[in-house]
């Protein structure tokens, strides 16, 4: 199945107030304390809802490849969700198909504008345009590195 250019929603954060959280998937699953491919399910699905109630939360989750899911990824997800949040029952349920709005997505996107940034800031610096001018000189594609986030 291939998935569209465009995301076919539009992204929405949905409070969950009954565990006192803003509903931002991509902020707790950056910092769950995982590692291989139970992180990559994590930093790969989307949420697609999250409902509570007085003993339990149930996070439903898109998962774009079925691999993902296997060998207890699923479960070390859970476990590090419980964690994050200890007052309720965690449970994930899990479907196949495209995500958009991941973890991974977002923190790509921000690479990218920090790029762009830099790149902007060293276009426009007064020293560099001088030298352009002066010397008939460029910077060199690739060359700008952002700061580290």
């Amino acid at each position: 199945m291939r998935a569209p250019s465009a995301p076919p929603h539009a992204y929405v954060v949905t409070p969950v107030p009954q565990i006192d959280w803003d509903g931002n998937w991509p902020a707790p699953v950056a910092s769950l304390a995982l590692r291989g491919v139970s992180q990559q399910l994590a930093l790969q699905t989307e949420l697609i809802g999250c409902h509570a109630d007085a003993g339990s939360i149930v996070f439903r989750l898109r998962v774009p490849v079925d691999t993902l899911r296997a060998s207890g990824n699923s479960e070390k997800l859970q476990a590090a969700l419980q964690e994050r949040f200890p007052d309720k029952r965690v449970n994930l349920e899990t479907e196949l198909g495209p995500v958009w709005y991941t973890a991974s997505a977002e923190a790509k996107a921000a690479r990218e504008e920090r790029q762009r940034q830099a790149e902007a800031v060293v276009a426009g610096d007064a020293f560099v345009q001088e030298m352009e001018r002066t010397f008939n000189a460029f910077v060199v594609p690739g060359s700008v590195k952002p700061p580290a986030a």
